[in-house]
C-alpha cells in the first residue's frame, strides 16, 4: 500500500504511522523559516486534515518568496518518508537592509549568488553662498553577478545588504555614502562589494572655485555621478545620480530637494541652485538607494 500527495490532492490506501509523519516534520524543519510543531505522538491516527494543514503550511511560505520543497510524494505504508532532493533556493531575494542569516539544509552544495549590490551614495546639496553652485550626484554602488562558493551542509550563511546614503548639511564635503553588501559563511566573508560615495556638496566647494563633483562608483562596477556646476549668480541644475543596471539614478531637479535613487544601488540626485532664491538658500540632495542580493542553494 501506498499513498502519494499530488497537486494539493490527498491520495491514501492504506495507514500512515506517527513516526512517518513526524519525519516529514524533521525534514523541514532543517529550514528555519519552517517553524511548525505540530508532531504526532505514538498510537495517534494521521488524517487527511493534517496533510491539508501542512501543506497550506508550506503553500503559505511559498507565497512569501520562499522556495520550499513540496510533501513527498509516493512513500510506502510504515517507511521513513525522507525526501530525497530538492532544488531551488531557500530564499531567493534580500532586498531590505540589514543582515539576513539562516542556516543552509544538511543537502545544500554550493551557493549561487546572482547578484549582490552595494547601496548608492546621496546627492550632494546645491548652495547659493557666494556665487552658489549645484550638488554632485550620487555614486552607485558596486556589484557582482554570477559568483558561487560551495557548502559542505548546515553552514549558517549571512547576507548584508547595504543602506543607501542620505544626504548630508551643507558644512559637510560631501553626501553621505552607500553602505557595502557581504556574504559571511561560518562569520568568514566571502564576498564585498562596496558602496558608491555621495556626491559633494556645493558650499564646501564654491570657495575653490571648482565643480562640485559626482561621487565615485562602488568597487566593482560602480558609476560616478554626474558634476555639479559653479552658478556664477546664475540658476544650476544638480548632477545626475549613477544607475545601476537595477536602479535609476536621481534625476536633475528644480525641486528643493533633490530626486532620491530608485530601484537597487543606485545614486541619488545632486540639489540644484536658484539664485536669489534666500527662502531656500540650501539645496539637500536625493538618498541614494539600497543594495540588493538574488541568489539559489543547490544540491
Amino acid at each position: 500500500m501506498a499513498f502519494g500527495y499530488l497537486n494539493n490532492s490527498l491520495l491514501l490506501s492504506g495507514l500512515i504511522k506517527a513516526s512517518d509523519y513526524n519525519e516529514i516534520i524533521k525534514f523541514y524543519s532543517q529550514i528555519p523559516v519552517f517553524q511548525y510543531q505540530n508532531t504526532k505522538k505514538t498510537g495517534d491516527l494521521i488524517m487527511a486534515s493534517d496533510w491539508q494543514e501542512l501543506s497550506d503550511h508550506v503553500q503559505a511560505l511559498r507565497n512569501q518568496n520562499y522556495t520550499i520543497p513540496w510533501v513527498p510524494t509516493g512513500f510506502v505504508k510504515g517507511g521513513l518518508i525522507k525526501a530525497t532532493s530538492w532544488s531551488n533556493a531557500i530564499y531567493r531575494e534580500v532586498t531590505n537592509s540589514g543582515d539576513y542569516t539562516f542556516q543552509a539544509p544538511n543537502e545544500a552544495r554550493s551557493i549561487q549568488l546572482t547578484w549582490l549590490m552595494a547601496g548608492g551614495g546621496s546627492g550632494g546639496g546645491g548652495d547659493e553662498t557666494g556665487y552658489g553652485a549645484s550638488g554632485g550626484g550620487g555614486g552607485s554602488g558596486g556589484y557582482q553577478q554570477d559568483i558561487s562558493f560551495p557548502l559542505s551542509g548546515g553552514e549558517t550563511i549571512t547576507i548584508h545588504i547595504g543602506k543607501g546614503g542620505v544626504p548630508t548639511s551643507k558644512y559637510e564635503t560631501q553626501g553621505g555614502n552607500g553602505a557595502d553588501s557581504y556574504i559571511l559563511i561560518n562569520d568568514e566573508e566571502k564576498l564585498r562589494v562596496t558602496g558608491g560615495v555621495g556626491g559633494q556638496n556645493a558650499l564646501a566647494m564654491n570657495y575653490s572655485g571648482t565643480n562640485p563633483t559626482g561621487g565615485s562608483g562602488g568597487s566593482p562596477n560602480g558609476v560616478s555621478g554626474g558634476d555639479g556646476a559653479k552658478a556664477n549668480n546664475n540658476d544650476k541644475i544638480g548632477g545626475a545620480g549613477a544607475n545601476t543596471p537595477l536602479g535609476i539614478g536621481g534625476q536633475p531637479t528644480w525641486a528643493d530637494t533633490g530626486e532620491s535613487a530608485t530601484g537597487y544601488g543606485a545614486g541619488g540626485g545632486g540639489g540644484c541652485t536658484i539664485d536669489r532664491k534666500q527662502s531656500v538658500g540650501y539645496w539637500v540632495g536625493g538618498s541614494g538607494a539600497g543594495g540588493y542580493a538574488l541568489f539559489n542553494l543547490t544540491n
